[in-house]
């Protein structure tokens, strides 16, 4: 939970893929896609919502 502004913010941009923080709506979308019968046979993966910081 790395804030969107400040000291820390412009060095973590400078390493992701998608170089800013995602918007809550975003985030809900996925979580939505998951609750929804489009990922009936999704099981056992981890989905990362980091904007490509993750290697």
């Amino acid at each position: 939970m790395n804030p969107a502004v400040g000291p820390k913010a412009e060095a973590l941009h400078g390493v992701m893929a998608i170089p800013r923080h995602a918007h809550a709506d975003e985030v809900a979308a996925m979580v939505a896609y998951l609750a929804g019968p489009e990922a009936a046979t999704l099981t056992g993966a981890n989905l990362l919502i980091d904007g490509g910081f993750a290697p």
